[in-house]
């Protein structure tokens, strides 16, 4: 997986899940509210693998905008 998709994943996940949470704050469905938490740990732990410098391999920061350039190899990441 790539970095542009992986920094897609995880916003579409945090997005679902809170909204799972929220729904499951309105209904009282404390197993909706866990599996919101999965949804949401599984786009971050996805992004702590897979969202990296495609030429140096270096993490990205996962709570940014998507740098421009890679701050390890100055590798433009905006192609």
């Amino acid at each position: 997986m790539g970095y542009k998709r992986s920094y897609a994943v995880l916003h579409l996940g945090l997005l679902w899940a809170v909204l799972l949470v929220l729904c499951a704050v309105s209904f009282h469905a404390p197993l909706l509210a866990a599996g919101g938490v999965v949804v949401g740990a599984a786009g971050v732990l996805q992004a702590n693998i897979y969202y990296k410098c495609p030429a140096c391999g270096k993490k990205l920061p996962l709570w940014a905008v998507m740098p421009h350039f890679c701050s390890a190899c100055g590798k433009n990441l905006r192609e």
